[in-house]
């Protein structure tokens, strides 16, 4: 199954170059063969993710993810080949006195979430990529953060909206990602107050929602909670 997804990863690259050309947009040929490469590496990791052969839509998906403005995100490619690693690593322990942790093993699925689409789903439904950096922050109420996220193609091929629920009671925030890159830097203020309660501190996790154009929806930080920001009250508990 591996060599199949490779393969399969490397005609997506392909596709993806051929749409890009297709559509107007210049495309160095000089960055063929790197994004079928990379094509290979979303397949694979996708693969990893799931259990099963991608879908062409997400891999596409994932190429974009990687590959921001036409130009390759160093950051999520290293988050990839990390998440390939872990699982070889794994995988080795099995034939070795090395044993992959509970620990080691929810690292690396949380480093799978984190670059992929929503694996709960079918691997024929729409599969959007998200990213979200950094994914851990900590500070004194009013907390100021601010992130960094990145948001995939809708099924139709169409730059995918944003909401963005804090989970600390304020109202959802609707962003438009850049068109081109999907990127979006977003602030928000945390409050915590440790009056009357058992902990000094609060952490909040984000639901970060993708909307396609036809109103179909992915949230993202809803299991694994891959982007903890944690507030500390200044009236301790």
């Amino acid at each position: 199954m591996p060599i199949v997804v490779i393969a399969f990863g490397l005609f997506a690259g392909g596709m993806f170059v051929y749409r890009k050309m297709t559509a107007g947009e210049t495309f160095s040929w000089e960055k063929f063969l790197p994004t079928m490469g990379i094509g290979a590496l979303a397949s694979f990791v996708l693969y990893l993710a799931a259990g099963a052969l991608p879908s062409f839509d997400a891999v596409l998906a994932q190429i974009e993810l990687m590959t921001p403005g036409g130009a390759p995100s160093i950051t999520v490619i290293l988050s990839a080949l990390l998440v390939v690693w872990n699982t070889y690593m794994k995988g080795s322990g099995a034939t070795t006195t090395t044993t992959s942790t509970p620990a080691a093993q929810a690292t690396t699925t949380e480093q799978a979430t984190a670059l992929l689409p929503a694996t709960a789903q079918p691997v024929t439904a729409w599969q959007p990529g998200f990213t979200v950096t950094p994914t851990f922050q900590r500070g004194v109420s009013p907390l100021p953060v601010t992130l960094q996220v990145q948001g995939g193609m809708d099924s139709a091929g169409k730059r995918t909206a944003l909401q963005v629920d804090w989970m600390d009671g304020s109202p959802a925030e609707d962003f438009v990602l850049d068109p081109t890159t999907g990127q979006k830097g977003i602030s928000h203020t945390f409050l915590y107050n440790a009056a009357g309660t058992k902990y000094d501190a609060h952490s909040f996790y984000p639901e970060f929602t993708l909307i396609g154009s036809d109103g179909a929806k992915v949230s993202f930080n809803v299991d694994g909670k891959g982007c903890e920001i944690e507030c500390q009250s200044i009236i301790k508990a």
